[in-house]
């Protein structure tokens, strides 16, 4: 063991016991020897970069790596870890091809594994294979108190069962930051597993999830989740329990925005594909936040929960689309509640009969706005997650933005809430140990002046809160299968099939800022 670098420039470096190193160069081939599995700790003040290779001897004698100190190790070779993978402090970049983990319980990628400390992993260009088959391959933020980041700029991450950001620890703070790459994970996909707060974004790249679901805030009461998707795709492919989970067990949110592109694929059958507003009996809420871009899925609906749960769709730029024919599209529950927002939004059939039996709603009274917000400091290595109390509302949703030197620049409003009274207290939670960022507390709220302006589609049926109702049976005709009009009058309202050789629009949730009363028709 030595405090100095280990400089490997050529041949190799076999290991009869533990070794720790100061620091690791060269491109020569470091292994195990002996019949044991033996671990490499890499405690570098300083950054190091190996080109070299690290490699088991067999699968059951297996090599495992430790990453410690606050400098960075960049791995540029092909190495090959049976054992644990585990970055404790600074940072591990990889721009080679590193495979860890083999059949069985051994080798979890773990980031982010020390309470108090920062625990980073950059894809750059490289490829990472987590092939542990037990849950999880992948796992961020795995003890108390713990800060773990994974970000991929170029490159790819291939899980071979579970990856989770976030693990059930108390004071955990995990995040994954995708601007380019693509990342498979064979099974859950998990953001907030229990008394942590778990933050996921994607600008650009790939996420593809093999089977299962993508869970927020999921293992316990205590969790807490946000995903922010603002480009690229994201999918997870058809099975017979797939989709999405917001606030399975505690607390969920979904952003999206900008380009993305979110499908959840279906097979057609009951559970295959949808979003499912809560999950367990634990949920305590949850958001799906519709700024922009668009998410397909085979139907939005209301999973188990606790008496008090919640649950916010908002309309304020985005786009729901349909999978497949659904006569409950968006399910009806005394829980869940949607609004449309200033920026409107859409419900795309894509040729598909689907009914939305949940109510579309004007928000009401006062929502929260950034005006006057004011932001300082920075230390972050990545988004912290933003809370929002008080003020007399509910809803009300934000996230952070960072520069590239880890500075705080700002929050952006994901979603206004409704019914606030005075300014709500923000407040910041994790992004790094050491951080300096605070939010000012001069926030405005203002009040809503909007009515909504429906464009309705073929093959659906929408039900609209009571002032809409004269509008709309006075602009749709009541043949081709529309309902009468005593009995939208009792209920909802029905659109008819097209008429041959018509097109199937989307429908659009257009507000209208002069407080007025409208439903329109287009196609």
């Amino acid at each position: 063991n030595s405090g100095g670098v280990l400089d490997v420039q050529a041949g190799r470096f076999l290991m009869s016991g533990d070794v720790t190193a100061g620091g690791l160069s060269g491109a020569g081939t470091i292994a195990v020897a002996g019949a044991a599995s033996k671990w490499f700790f890499v405690n570098n003040p300083a950054d190091s970069v190996y080109s070299g290779s690290l490699q088991n001897a067999s699968a059951t004698v297996r090599l495992g790596l430790t990453k410690r100190g606050v400098g960075m190790l960049t791995l540029g070779g092909t190495n090959t870890l049976g054992d644990n993978f585990a970055v404790e402090n600074g940072l591990v970049k990889i721009t080679g091809t590193t495979t860890a983990g083999v059949s069985g319980a051994n080798g979890t990628t773990s980031v982010g594994t020390i309470g108090g400390q920062n625990g980073r992993m950059l894809i750059d260009g490289g490829t990472l294979n987590a092939t542990r088959t037990t849950s999880p391959s992948v796992a961020i933020a795995t003890a108390a108190n713990s800060n773990g980041f994974l970000k991929m700029t170029t490159g790819s991450i291939a899980s071979s069962s579970e990856s989770h950001i976030g693990r059930p620890q108390a004071g955990s703070c995990p995040a994954f930051t995708q601007t380019g790459g693509t990342l498979t994970t064979g099974a859950w996909l998990v953001v907030g597993l229990n008394n942590d707060r778990a933050v996921l974004n994607q600008s650009g790249g790939s996420i593809i999830v093999n089977a299962n679901r993508m869970t927020i805030g999921a293992g316990g009461a205590g969790s807490i989740g946000v995903v922010n998707l603002s480009g690229g795709t994201f999918n997870v492919k058809a099975g017979g329990n797939t989709g999405l989970f917001v606030g399975e067990n505690g607390t969920g949110t979904v952003n999206v925005s900008g380009t993305a592109d979110v499908s959840l694929s279906t097979d057609g059958s009951a559970n295959s594909g949808t979003l499912v507003l809560g999950g367990n009996a634990a949920s305590l809420g949850g958001q799906l936040n519709l700024l922009g871009g668009k998410i397909s899925t085979f139907g939005v609906i209301k999973g188990a929960s606790s008496a008090t749960a919640a649950y916010k769709v908002s309309f304020n730029g985005g786009t729901l689309k349909a999978e497949a024919n659904n006569p409950i599209f968006f399910e009806e529950n005394a829980a869940i509640e949607a609004y449309v927002y200033p920026a409107g939004g859409t419900i795309d059939n894509n040729g598909k009969a689907i009914t939305i039996n949940e109510k579309l709603l004007a928000p009401t009274g006062n929502g929260v706005s950034a005006t006057g917000l004011t932001v300082s400091g920075g230390g972050y290595f990545d988004t912290p997650l933003v809370t929002i109390t008080g003020g007399g509302g509910i809803g009300a949703s934000a996230v952070a933005t960072i520069d590239a030197s880890g500075n705080l620049t700002g929050i952006q409003i994901t979603n206004p809430g409704i019914n606030y009274t005075s300014a709500p207290t923000f407040a910041l939670v994790g992004g790094g140990v050491g951080n300096t960022g605070a939010i000012g507390v001069a926030v405005a709220y203002e009040r809503y002046e909007i009515a909504l302006v429906l464009s309705i589609i073929n093959f659906a049926t929408l039900p609209f809160m009571s002032p809409f109702k004269s509008a709309l049976r006075a602009d749709r005709p009541r043949d081709g299968g529309a309902r009468g009009a005593d009995e939208r009058d009792a209920h909802e309202a029905a659109v008819a099939g097209p008429d041959a050789g018509e097109a199937e629009p989307a429908l659009h949730l257009h507000p209208r800022g002069d407080g007025g009363e409208e439903v329109g028709t287009t196609g």
